[in-house]
């Protein structure tokens, strides 16, 4: 059942990615999945960035924002501030760091790998 949903997923943000629509708002479906699956999402992503369309990614995952990033938010306690991209990813990576001494014990960083352009 799980697998079965996963593959909703996939398909359901496959599809997305090729909707002719000027704005894409995504979760963190484009990082979840097979490797294949990732770069498939991943370089579509960048191309339709290249088009000149916008893209608003909700992602806690700082190689996501190096990559598909022009401009940043950060959301957090009902407060946002606009920061630039390398900011953005270094603000994901200390939080990461605090969760990890929180919870003692290491993130898989497998759904990064991979993300690599």
């Amino acid at each position: 059942e799980d697998l079965g949903r996963q593959y909703a997923s996939q398909i359901a943000f496959s599809i997305g990615l090729h909707a002719p629509v000027p704005l894409l708002m995504l979760d963190q479906t484009a990082t979840m999945g097979t490797r294949e699956f990732r770069h498939s999402c991943l370089d579509r992503l960048l191309a339709i960035r290249d088009e000149g369309r916008a893209l608003v990614i909700a992602t806690d995952k700082p190689k996501v924002v190096l990559h598909l990033g022009t401009d940043a938010v950060i959301v957090r306690r009902k407060r946002t501030d606009r920061v630039a991209v390398s900011e953005a990813a270094e603000f994901l990576l200390r939080d990461r760091v605090k969760g990890r001494k929180k919870s003692r014990r290491s993130f898989d960083d497998d759904e990064d790998e991979g993300l690599e352009i």
